[in-house]
């Protein structure tokens, strides 16, 4: 008789408690996985007993690398829990482990909220690890990608916290899509409003070929001559009169009735050189006491005759005379340097004569309607009566105080292919600085240009409103704290 095979007779036949019974391959197999994992515990908390860095995705910035592995100086305990649990209003870093190192000064808010200290983090600030983000491989931390800036530029009025505003924010550049889109044309540019420095300047005189009056004789300066870089080569040094002018501009007083061995005059103000023409013609009369006059009439005629031949003075007579012509000589070189028809101090200065000397010049002017206000002058005769105010120049030591520029890497090109205007300029209230245009040439977010980055010239924190750079810590005490005992005592 045939066996009848079936599926439900094959299975009575299996063992079903097979795997309840030892067996030396399952055996292996299960001590080697809890071998794998109780090593792999053991070489954790080994290590992380030395280092954190089993920890870090990735490696800490440059500036960073001081306490690189020191994970608990910036991660608050249980921080990364807390934002997968509670969000990114409680960031694994907070701002106050920052603030700790980093002034952290707050943007260029115009109107910020009453009470906040000064260079102090606002609330209308991201946090910063929204911008500055760790363990990413970043050379700098400031260096920022356009999306982070465009988040809310790209629509100021709807991303602006309320009761805040912006300083130096325009219409125009409310809605920023990169460089080269919506970025409004610079401000002292689009302002119209000009160069307000009180002083004469004619550039295309400067820059005129074989120009007299220099000291290697007829030559054509070079914008070097005048304008040289700071230490850092990014800005230019302020314009000093003793070493970029005196060469060309002595002061002098251009009259025959001075002697020469007097010049040149100080460069300072109408006090000091007061006081070097007071000084320096008592010097003169004690050497050469022939020089002073006195009017005598002779013969029905008044004339000049030396003091020291006029027998008839009286010795304290002879002093009165002697202070009466230094009085006399000093103010007429006074005249002659800083008097309303002068041209030493007024060739390049902006000067306020005397309330007396305005108001007469102001009669003279009266009829051309050219008159003056003599404001100014009286206010200046009340703290130096008689004597000329030469006004501040009122030069910008900056001109975008908000962005930063460095000229060393611009060094390959010609001055005038920024500055195109220059050798045509002939007034002091030309501005002569590049427009937005002029940038763009060259910055562009495309291949074969040069960065057009936002980071590249602005800066998010409002450096002009940090206090100071004097720390808490000594070097030890810095060592100590991040490294250890052992380590505060290296030298």
């Amino acid at each position: 008789m045939a066996i009848v095979r079936t599926t439900k007779a094959l299975a009575k036949r299996i063992d079903l408690h097979y795997f309840k019974r030892h067996h030396p391959l399952r055996s292996l197999k299960s001590g080697l996985s809890w071998g794998a994992a109780i090593l792999a515990v053991l070489w954790v908390c080994g290590t992380t007993r030395r280092s954190s860095v089993v920890f870090m995705n990735g490696p800490v910035s440059t500036r960073h690398q001081l306490f690189g592995v020191s994970c608990e100086k910036c991660h608050e305990p249980w921080g990364a829990l807390q934002t997968l649990t509670r969000g990114d209003e409680h960031p694994s870093v907070s701002d106050r482990s920052c603030s700790a190192c980093h002034e952290g000064p707050p943007h260029h808010w115009q109107t910020p909220p009453e009470g906040a200290r000064p260079g102090s983090k606002l609330s209308g600030d991201p946090a910063c690890i929204h911008c500055h983000q760790e363990h990413r491989g970043h050379t700098a931390l400031a260096a920022l990608a356009d999306r982070t800036c465009l988040e809310c530029h790209r629509s100021l009025d709807k991303n602006t916290p309320s009761g805040y505003k912006l300083q130096n924010v325009r219409t125009e550049g409310k809605q920023v899509d990169s460089f080269l889109s919506g970025h409004p044309e610079f401000a002292r540019i689009a302002s119209r409003s000009g160069d307000t420095a009180r002083v004469s300047l004619n550039h295309s005189v400067h820059l005129r070929k074989g120009l007299a009056g220099l000291p290697q004789g007829r030559a054509q300066l070079a914008c070097e001559d005048c304008h040289q870089p700071d230490g850092a080569r990014a800005y230019m040094r302020p314009v000093d009169y003793e070493t970029h002018c005196a060469a060309c501009h002595p002061i002098n007083l251009n009259d025959d009735r001075f002697p020469a061995k007097m010049l040149p005059l100080p460069h300072d103000e109408p006090a000091v050189v007061s006081r070097f023409l007071q000084t320096s013609f008592a010097a003169l009369v004690a050497s050469n006491p022939e020089q002073i006059t006195v009017e005598k009439k002779v013969r029905r005629k008044t004339e000049q005759i030396p003091i020291l031949g006029d027998k008839e003075l009286k010795a304290d007579a002879f002093v009165q005379e002697q202070r009466k012509w230094l009085e006399a000589q000093r103010d007429a070189a006074e005249k002659a340097v800083l008097g309303p028809k002068s041209q030493t101090c007024q060739l390049c200065h902006v000067v306020t004569q005397p309330v007396e000397a305005a108001a007469s010049e102001q009669k003279d002017e009266a009829a051309s309607g050219e008159g003056k206000e003599a404001a100014a002058a009286e206010e200046h005769q009340k703290k130096a009566p008689g004597l000329a105010k030469v006004e501040p120049t009122a030069i910008p030591a900056r001109w975008f105080v908000h962005s930063r520029f460095a000229h060393e890497p611009h060094r390959m090109l010609q001055c005038v292919a920024c500055h195109t205007e220059v050798d045509a300029s002939e007034k002091t209230s030309d501005v002569l600085l590049p427009g937005v245009e002029t940038c763009r040439e060259c910055h562009r977010p495309e291949p074969n240009h040069a960065r057009a980055d936002c980071v590249e010239c602005h800066v998010f924190h409002d450096k002009l409103t940090s206090t100071h750079l004097n720390g808490r810590n000594t070097v030890s005490e810095v060592l100590k704290e991040y490294f250890g005992p052992a380590s505060s005592g290296a030298k």
